[in-house]
């Protein structure tokens, strides 16, 4: 398995696109979506997992994320196929990217308690989810 720099130039560009809007999870077609429509802003960077030119991840650098926080670089979309799970593909799309970041700290914003702190993340803040203020959404920090 292959981590790449997927960029509008890459010759997996559409089928990385392809991907994503086809992905079950919501946000990955959120993803899926702002590739093709070429919404990716200044320093945003997408990372896909390849395996004999097929697809089976990704994930984002963006410079924002669904919170308004003054915090900045952000993992966003982290995503790996259902048939790859398990053999921490996860874990190399996050070190790939952290790899890209030119900063000493990297942020993520998930519901998901228990999970990223096995990548070294640490829960930092907490804010009602912008959807639904019934539900949470905490702030992890990487030191890099």
């Amino acid at each position: 398995m292959n981590i790449e720099k997927i960029t509008p130039n890459h010759p997996l560009f559409q089928k990385t696109v392809k991907y994503a809007l086809s992905c079950p999870w919501k946000a990955g077609t959120h993803l899926g979506q702002k590739m093709r429509d070429g919404q990716l802003k200044e320093g945003e960077m997408v990372f896909a997992a390849i395996e004999e030119s097929q697809v089976y991840g990704f994930i984002m650098i963006g410079m924002t994320d669904c919170l308004d926080v003054p915090y900045s670089p952000f993992l966003r979309y982290l995503f790996v196929d259902e048939t790859k799970r398990g053999h921490r593909l996860g874990q190399q799309l996050i070190d790939y990217a952290c790899m890209h970041i030119d900063r000493d700290t990297v942020y993520l914003i998930s519901d998901h308690i228990g999970l990223y702190e096995k990548y070294g993340f640490v829960p930092f803040e907490s804010y009602p989810a912008p959807w639904d203020e019934k539900k949470q959404e905490t702030i992890f920090i990487k030191k890099l």
